[in-house]
């Protein structure tokens, strides 16, 4: 339980925003353990400065499901997907948290747009807390680098996100920071997990 959890947000982030760096997050799952819940985080971030990080749809489920485009000149883009992938299960069967239906249409509704309004497939990455159950298959039957030291602690319940970001084909790396001893990547399908 954290007693300030603004002013430990505001720590977090001094190093970045005294750099005058432009920046982004999403949430773990222990982040709105304390007095701030996800959206009273969410307000904290953008009122320090660099912060791009948005709430995103307030029908959607999550807070912090936002897409940015980087551009880098000359008609080259890239895009940045970042998810809320919840905390922990809303069912009994507990363990952590996963992906809402809502938020797989979401996405795959962003890849299409992105696709017509740029007439081709923009490269794109994805950031988010837990990591999907395949990071499971990628280390138990593919080629990995890294460490993994601990279990993958990933959802029991497996709603299709990976399919959704594989069928888009935009996502080339999807990134999380749940299991904090696991450092491995490899790449499944075409995704680099990390």
């Amino acid at each position: 339980y954290c007693d300030d959890p603004a002013r430990a947000l505001r720590e977090a982030v001094a190093p970045v925003v005294a750099r005058g760096l432009q920046w982004a997050a999403v949430f773990g799952n222990h982040d709105d353990e304390g007095a701030l819940n996800r959206a009273g985080l969410m307000a904290e971030m953008q009122a320090l400065a660099g912060c791009l990080a948005e709430p995103g749809p307030a029908a959607l489920s999550g807070v912090g499901n936002y897409v940015l485009t980087v551009n880098a000149g000359e008609g080259q883009a890239a895009r940045l997907y970042f998810f809320d992938s919840h905390a922990y299960a809303r069912t009994d069967i507990g363990g952590y948290g996963w992906f809402e239906r809502d938020q797989i249409a979401w996405y795959l509704e962003q890849a299409r747009r992105a696709r017509q309004q740029h007439g081709k497939v923009l490269p794109a990455l994805a950031f988010f807390q837990i990591p999907l159950s395949e990071f499971n298959e990628l280390w138990d039957l593919h080629t990995c680098y890294g460490i993994k030291g601990e279990a993958v602690c990933c959802p029991l319940v497996n709603t299709g996100m990976f399919a959704a970001l594989h069928e888009a084909a935009e996502v080339l790396g999807v990134f999380v920071g749940h299991d904090h001893l696991n450092d491995f990547i490899g790449n499944l399908y075409g995704i680099r997990l990390a």
